[in-house]
């Protein structure tokens, strides 16, 4: 490419990677992030009475939820594609674990829009619309402090993965002393599993009530 298209590049990632590099990327940003509580919000109150009710009735309601959730799909879809296009380095774009979150954000849209919910063949596939929590991840890339913790959990995967390991092995020894002496006098314990969800309860928490 160009020295100058190699330039604009490095401008526009700046300007989406840092918001702190003009004003109109701190503008960018707080837009970020009133797209995704907007987004968020919406999602909280189709789900709240008499709303789907009177979406299934009402069209003024249902084009209301649709037009939001098109507006900020379509703003998320820009997004991410301009972050592709300005990006340095392309696969590692593609790895990054934020752009995964950005995709699945919007994926569950895409999907039923070739696959719409009419049709019985496809009908399985509302199951994706739980991916659009994920767009509330995507605050994390507009806190540095949500980032560091990223960047801490990444760099200490071994010993989150021991830490496991050890509660593991603490709630199989519990749950089969527990099962051992409480079989035959506590009725919530009848198997093994039961016991294992007590210790997992108790492990977990300050107390199991």
């Amino acid at each position: 490419s160009s020295g100058i298209n190699a330039e604009s590049q490095s401008v526009l990632w700046e300007f989406f990677d840092n918001p702190q590099s003009s004003v109109a990327a701190q503008a960018w940003a707080w837009m970020d992030i009133g797209f995704i509580f907007i987004s968020v919000a919406s999602m909280f109150v189709e789900t709240t009475p008499p709303i789907p009710e009177l979406s299934e009735t009402d069209p003024r309601v249902r084009d209301a939820l649709k037009y939001c959730e098109v507006v900020t799909v379509l703003y998320f879809t820009i997004d991410l594609l301009l972050r592709g296009l300005a990006c340095p380095s392309f696969c590692n774009y593609i790895k990054s674990p934020l752009t995964w979150v950005d995709t699945f954000a919007v994926s569950p849209f895409y999907v039923e829009l070739f696959f719409p919910d009419n049709s019985d063949q496809f009908a399985g596939l509302r199951v994706l619309r739980v991916a659009r929590v994920m767009r509330v991840l995507k605050l994390i890339r507009r806190s540095k402090k949500l980032m560091t913790i990223a960047t801490v959990m990444k760099n200490c995967v071994s010993e989150l993965f021991l830490l496991i390991v050890i509660w593991t092995m603490g709630v199989i020894v519990f749950a089969m002393l527990m099962y051992t002496f409480e079989e035959r006098t506590n009725i919530q314990i009848e198997s093994v599993f039961d016991a294992m969800w007590w210790a997992v309860v108790t492990m977990s928490t300050v107390s199991l009530t």
